[in-house]
């Protein structure tokens, strides 16, 4: 029998359940079973030594991530950051997706955000004058060092040229998302190449070796936002689309082990008419409370038809964390999607004392005040929910029922 969670939480002290057994409660309390987990302490680093690289392939035109380039011939580029422990292996694979964000930002003082209001980087790779590139990708540090602690390969991809920061050429991809899952494919391809050769041909980092140190039949999937709905398509690309045999082909013997979303999309491609599920792999999604960037919570339609149409012997969890936005689950993303409030009862889980940044970005002076980077709360809980998912199904951390953390049955910590 598959499971299918929906947990409610507000910093750990609620929780309701949808499941094939449900939960027999009252309207004020829900019914715990089992406190196994209650003393768990989630963001305990592990005891596994790791280095920290930077890849990159250099931009280029590459057919296999954008299939319909059109008249301009649009680079991309295999770039990010990899985490991976010090030994021989060989480790599970965790691939990292950022969202859809400006590509250039100003910084607007020392303890203020920066401001990411321009994406000429996309298209150029290059930011005007005053301007930095947004790195994006690397606002999910934090996760992947605790990650990389206990055993795991981390890879986080920066997918900012070609792709971040714009639409689509036509109406089959308008959002991009088919274009990020064939990206996330083209990153797995070449750690592939690189873990089988000890080299790679394409990327460059200097005292790196991956030589047989990737297990790739164990690899999980994190995606936030569109790079959520772009990590589920990188799984149905190479499982089940038309273009599945050619990427089994490159990267035989792929495993994918667990899908975990935060704040996703639920765009498809050809005009919404093609949208993807996870069957056939455990996935969660985190639902923001306070979400006013997908402000639908359209990352729950996956959900609700695997819910409502399969049971394929894995684990569905929806987990919601009341009072979070959008932004800050990455820690690059430094100003607010939601306003300093949520609906509701939610309490906003970062510093509302701070000025609100102007609503009109297209006329931001460079000299706007915030004061506002980011939620350590909300850091803490992608930390902790991240670790346990890939623990239950990526075998690092099995000693203990780390997919309790997203059953409603047993008491969270």
């Amino acid at each position: 029998m598959g499971k299918y969670y929906s947990l409610l939480l507000s910093l750990g002290l609620f929780a309701t359940a949808c499941s094939p057994s449900p939960i027999k409660s009252t309207p004020s309390e829900v019914k715990i079973v089992d406190e196994s987990l209650a003393q768990a302490d989630l963001l305990k680093s592990g005891s596994v030594p790791f280095s920290e690289y930077e890849y990159d392939s250099g931009a280029y035109v590459d057919s296999d991530v954008l299939t319909t380039l059109g008249p301009t011939q649009i680079k991309t580029d295999i770039r990010g950051r990899f985490f991976l422990p010090n030994g021989p292996g060989p480790y599970p694979l965790i691939v990292l997706l950022h969202g859809n964000h400006s590509t250039c930002g100003f910084v607007t003082g020392v303890g203020n955000p920066r401001l990411d209001v321009n994406s000429e980087f996309t298209m150029t790779g290059k930011c005007p004058s005053g301007y930095m590139e947004s790195p994006s990708y690397r606002g999910y540090d934090a996760s992947a060092r605790l990650l990389a602690s206990w055993g795991y390969a981390v890879a986080s991809i920066n997918a900012n040229r070609g792709i971040t920061g714009r639409e689509g050429n036509d109406a089959f991809d308008s959002a991009l998302i088919y274009a990020r899952g064939n990206l996330v494919l083209r990153h797995i391809e070449e750690l592939y190449k690189w873990s089988r050769d000890g080299q790679s041909q394409l990327l460059k980092a200097s005292d790196l070796d991956f030589g047989g140190k990737l297990d790739f039949g164990k690899v999980g999937l994190m995606g936030h936002s569109r790079g959520g709905e772009g990590v589920r398509y990188a799984y149905n690309i190479y499982s089940n689309s038309t273009s599945a045999a050619k990427w089994q082909a490159r990267i035989p013997g792929v495993k994918f082990q667990g899908i975990f979303e935060i704040g996703p999309v639920d765009i498809g491609t050809d005009s919404g008419r093609n949208k993807v599920e996870a069957r056939g792999v455990a996935w969660n999604v985190l639902i923001p409370g306070c979400d006013s960037d997908v402000s639908d919570f359209s990352g729950v339609g996956p959900f609700e038809r695997m819910e409502t149409s399969i049971d394929d012997g894995f684990p569905k969890s929806v987990f919601t964390v009341w009072g979070a936005n959008h932004n800050f689950f990455n820690t690059e993303w430094q100003v607010s999607d939601a306003p300093h409030s949520c609906i509701g009862s939610q309490i906003p889980r970062w510093d509302t004392k701070a000025a609100p940044m102007p609503s009109a970005y297209a006329n931001i002076d460079k000299n706007a005040r915030a004061q506002l980077i980011g939620s350590e709360t909300q850091i803490k809980f992608e930390q902790a929910l991240m670790l346990a998912f890939f623990h239950s199904h990526l075998g690092a951390g099995k000693q203990l029922l780390w997919d309790h953390i997203f059953d409603p049955q047993y008491r969270l910590p």
